[in-house]
C-alpha cells in the first residue's frame, strides 16, 4: 500500500490507438514505442511521486511496458500499452486496486475552447510548425483547436480525431494546467472532427467505468 494518500487526476483508455498518434508518441517516448493498433492507457495521479508505485504495479503484475513518464512534485503521469487490450485494461485496474481508488473518482474532463481557424495564411501555419512536433499545418489548409482539462485528456481527443477522420494531428499537449490539440485538413474535415470527438467525449466524460 502507499504511504501518502493519491488521488487519481486523469484515467485514459484507449482501444486502438491510430497512426498519427503512436508516431507521435513515439517521438517523445524515453522508453518502449507504441505502435499503431495496440491498446494504450494514460494514468496521471497526485502527489507526483506515486507515478513511480504506478509504473511497479503495472509492470509487475502485467506484460505492459510504458512509453512516456512524467514525474512532478504535484503529479504525475504515465502511459502503458500493449499488442492486448485485455492486458492493459488489467494494468489499469490492477493500479486502481492497489492505490483503493475508482474510476468515477479522477477529476471529471472538461472541454473549455474550441476554435475553427479556415485558410490560414502561410505566415500563421510557419508560426505553428516552428512550435509545434506533428504533422505540418499548410497554408490554405483549416485549423482545429480544442483546449481541455485536465490536460492529458488530450490524447483522447487527438486519437479519437483520427480514428474518425482524415484529420492531420499536429500536436497535442498532455501536461501543464490545460492540454490542446491542434488538428489540419480541409473545411469539412476540421468540423467532422471537431463534432466527432465532442460527441465521443460527452460519453467518455459521463462514462461510470473505463
Amino acid at each position: 500500500m502507499s504511504d501518502q494518500e493519491v488521488s487519481l487526476r486523469s484515467f485514459v483508455y484507449l482501444d486502438k490507438i491510430q497512426p498519427q498518434f503512436a508516431a507521435f508518441v513515439a517521438k517523445k517516448c524515453v522508453s518502449d514505442i507504441p505502435t499503431s493498433g495496440q491498446a494504450s492507457l494514460f494514468i496521471e495521479i497526485q502527489p507526483g511521486i506515486e507515478i513511480n508505485r504506478v509504473a511497479d504495479v503495472a509492470m509487475k503484475k502485467t506484460d505492459v511496458r510504458p512509453a512516456v513518464e512524467i514525474e512532478e512534485r504535484e503529479y504525475g503521469i504515465i502511459e502503458l500499452h500493449h499488442d492486448d487490450q485485455s492486458e492493459v485494461r488489467y494494468a489499469g485496474q490492477a493500479v486502481l486496486d492497489e492505490f483503493n481508488l475508482q474510476f468515477d473518482q479522477r477529476l471529471k474532463p472538461k472541454i473549455f475552447a474550441t476554435q475553427v481557424i479556415d485558410r490560414v495564411t502561410p505566415y500563421h501555419a510557419q508560426v505553428v510548425n516552428n512550435d509545434y512536433d506533428g504533422s505540418l499545418l499548410l497554408d490554405g489548409e483549416s485549423l482545429l483547436i480544442i483546449e481541455v482539462q485536465p490536460a492529458v485528456n488530450s490524447v483522447k481527443l487527438a486519437n479519437d480525431a483520427e480514428k474518425a477522420t482524415n484529420v492531420k494531428i499536429v500536436h497535442f499537449r498532455l501536461r501543464g494546467r490545460f492540454g490542446r490539440v491542434y488538428l489540419a485538413g480541409s473545411e469539412d474535415e476540421t468540423r467532422a472532427a471537431r463534432d466527432a470527438v465532442l460527441t465521443k467525449f460527452e460519453t467518455f466524460k459521463n462514462s461510470p467505468t473505463f
